[in-house]
């Protein structure tokens, strides 16, 4: 049976966290975190792209430390000389033995070009990248980034991905669509509660929880052809019958629509986790039956952190002795 999450580690934090996988055989776990850090400055730094409620922090400067999960070490990453406005577009690229990528993308609103930064561990410099931006005018979501094997995926929940391959020699940003009717208005409060991306076994899903004639549902997609947008639509669960399986119900949880958490990346079926108040919970969607559940290992947590963009999943390696 593949690894499930409750035999790995979930992490949630107040800033943005995103891990690597393996490179070169070696076991390279790192977390790129985005935290206030420093005086304020005057006038706080706003950008044009921000359309929800400001938060206590926004408008701070901010810096981004690389935690070694191994060593327990964290490193300053020095100012790029430019603010961090969207810490969700930032991702540890990629990692080999002895060094690591960090890429955070600069949309520019109401342009039709985007700003890549990269920082390289072995330069210890940034550098920049002038790229295509097809939304053109409309503001990008900057809610996490999916990074493939060879390609990083930026996600905007309300409409796609941005994807770019950083080994050809032509560099551009190329537009994915969400599956056909998901679309919503740039700024939608609260997607990453209803709506997650994952990987799963080497290919990139999609789940959304939604509604249909007041019936909570939740469904999964799995892209086919990224050339052409196509999804494949794998299944849909309706909540009533999830609630009816005897596993949900051992959980003593209420009949409550949930918040959806992250998708199984190893798991052969269609297996999503969810949210609900100190439970962490996996469903099989296409057999409507709750696999396992668990409590927070943190104790009440603010609902706000109930999302999947608060969630990285990781497989724990024992250190070797």
């Amino acid at each position: 049976m593949p690894a499930t999450p409750m035999q790995q580690e979930v992490m949630a934090a107040t800033g943005i966290n995103w891990m690597t996988v393996t490179e070169d055989g070696v076991e390279m776990w790192m977390v790129l975190a985005c935290v206030p850090h420093g005086p304020e400055p005057e006038p706080p730094v706003l950008d044009g792209f921000y359309s929800r409620p400001l938060d206590v922090h926004h408008g701070l400067s901010k810096a981004y430390f690389v935690c070694d999960t191994r060593t327990h070490r964290s490193t300053r990453l020095p100012d790029s000389g430019r603010p961090i406005l969207h810490p969700g577009n930032a991702c540890i690229a990629s990692t080999s033995r002895d060094a690591y990528l960090v890429a955070d993308l600069h949309p520019t609103a109401g342009a039709d070009h985007a700003m890549l930064l990269l920082y390289s561990s072995a330069s210890g410099a940034w550098s920049n990248l002038e790229l295509n931006y097809p939304p053109g005018g409309r503001p990008w979501g900057g809610h996490g980034v999916v990074v493939w094997p060879k390609e990083i995926w930026w996600v905007d929940l309300s409409y796609g991905f941005l994807a770019l391959d950083l080994n050809v020699a032509h560099r551009e940003l190329r537009f994915v669509p969400l599956p056909d009717g998901r679309e919503r208005p740039p700024g939608t409060p609260d997607l990453d509660k209803t709506r997650c991306v994952g990987m799963n076994i080497g290919e990139l899903r999609y789940v959304e929880i939604d509604e249909r004639d007041g019936d909570p549902i939740v469904s999964m997609w799995t892209l086919l052809d990224e050339d052409t947008g196509t999804w494949s639509f794998d299944c849909e669960a309706r909540f009533k019958a999830i609630w009816d399986d005897e596993g949900y119900k051992a959980t003593k949880l209420p009949r409550e629509v949930p918040t959806v958490a992250l998708i199984h990346p190893e798991h052969p079926g269609e297996v999503a986790y969810f949210f609900l108040r100190s439970r962490l919970f996996g469903v099989h969607l296409r057999k409507c039956k709750v696999l396992e559940w668990r409590f927070f290992e943190m104790m009440h947590p603010p609902m706000g952190y109930h999302t999947s963009r608060f969630v990285r999943l990781w497989k724990h390696v024992p250190a070797s002795r």
